[in-house]
């Protein structure tokens, strides 16, 4: 957050994704109670059966991923605008990594995916 907030105040303006955790970006109105396995456990059997609409609207509202990469978001922004979007934040910011410019994660991300 500090970071984005910084970014924000320069010229310097890179496509950026923030990567977190589900317990972080979970909007889902009944996963986003749960927590640790329940939650991840949860998720995965919503996204597999492909009944999370959240999850779905990533998939189909690829439009989303500019807004993010060209946003500087933040994790609390990413989830306003999952919220406003419904749009799964925790999938959204995978999918966009792949096309940042720079990535925020947790360092264990690094030794841990």
């Amino acid at each position: 957050t500090q970071v984005i907030r910084e970014l924000r105040n320069t010229a310097y303006k890179p496509k950026t994704a923030v990567l977190g955790s589900r317990q972080q970006f979970c909007v889902h109105p009944d996963v986003s109670k749960l927590r640790g396995t329940a939650q991840n456990n949860a998720c995965q059997k919503l996204v597999g059966a492909r009944t999370c609409q959240y999850h779905n609207n990533v998939l189909d509202h690829k439009i989303e991923h500019r807004v993010v990469l060209e946003g500087l978001l933040d994790i609390e922004d990413l989830c306003k605008h999952g919220e406003r979007q419904n749009v799964c934040p925790y999938y959204l910011s995978r999918d966009c990594a792949g096309d940042a410019e720079v990535v925020f994660m947790p360092y264990n991300y690094l030794t841990d995916p």
